[in-house]
């Protein structure tokens, strides 16, 4: 004996038909619009100061090789496209804030640039910027106290964290010479020409530099911690929404962990 179907049960299949239909469109139509969202972002920009192009290819740039290792294995985790553009350190503060696709390596974080930058990823774990002078002067041995109340002369780079690191340490703003980035050992230049007493860095940094300038790395030492800031790879404010959340969301917890060489006690 044939049964026939109640005609509200065949209603029902062809509505549990449509539905799963009409689901499935919606599967493919979304999978489609994300991997297309995907493929319309744009390459990021990331601005890197031109001085590491040419550390890193110097046996004495095994740090800023980690450091770019770091960069390239987060970004790739990401999913993003990018291309590094090496230029001078005032123009990647420039060129970083006019688009919003772009992001800044190793920008120290202060609270000055809180409303302005995304601290996106560390580079270095930590950041021990110290207070150098020559080792053969007799500022060597002298008191923070005299340094500041002094006739003591101190140079730093244009657009750097530097300088405001300078400031807060006590110097007053007339005895701070603010220099452009003609060449990275500039500031090396001018202390061991006697031009000034002080320069601020990174002793392992400012030990490359004089040996590249034909001095001893010894022949300045760091005599006071000034600033305690760790780099990151930065977005500016207005970076495009969808670029910040994949950047936000890429994991962090496997990236190596990179730090900064102790020199002369100072850490």
């Amino acid at each position: 004996m044939v049964h026939s179907i109640p005609p509200f049960v065949a209603t029902i299949r062809k509505m549990v038909k449509a539905l799963l239909s009409w689901m499935f469109l919606l599967l493919v139509a979304s999978s489609f619009a994300s991997n297309t969202c995907a493929s319309e972002l744009p390459v990021l920009n990331v601005y890197v100061d031109s001085e590491t192009k040419e550390v890193i290819q110097s046996p004495q740039g095994q740090l800023s090789r980690a450091a770019l290792d770091k960069l390239d294995m987060f970004l790739n985790a990401s999913g993003l496209k990018y291309e590094l553009v090496f230029v001078d350190w005032p123009k990647a503060i420039e060129q970083v804030q006019q688009d919003d696709h772009s992001l800044i390596f190793q920008l120290l974080k202060t609270p000055r640039r809180a409303s302005r930058f995304y601290w996106i990823m560390p580079v270095f774990e930590d950041g021990d910027m110290a207070l150098m002078v020559r080792a053969d002067s007799p500022m060597a041995s002298q008191t923070r106290e005299q340094w500041i109340q002094g006739k003591s002369l101190v140079a730093c780079t244009l657009a750097t964290a530097h300088c405001n690191a300078l400031l807060r340490f006590g110097f007053d703003k007339k005895r701070i010479f603010t220099v452009a980035p003609s060449s990275m050992d500039v500031l090396e230049q001018l202390l061991m020409l006697e031009r000034v007493d002080f320069i601020p860095g990174y002793p392992m940094a400012v030990a490359r530099n004089l040996q590249r300038l034909g001095y001893e790395d010894s022949a300045a030492i760091a005599v006071a911690t000034i600033d305690t800031s760790v780099d990151y790879l930065a977005a500016p404010k207005h970076l495009q929404e969808t670029l910040l959340q994949q950047l936000l969301q890429t994991p962090q917890d496997d990236l190596p962990k990179l730090h900064m060489p102790c020199a002369d006690g100072i850490c």
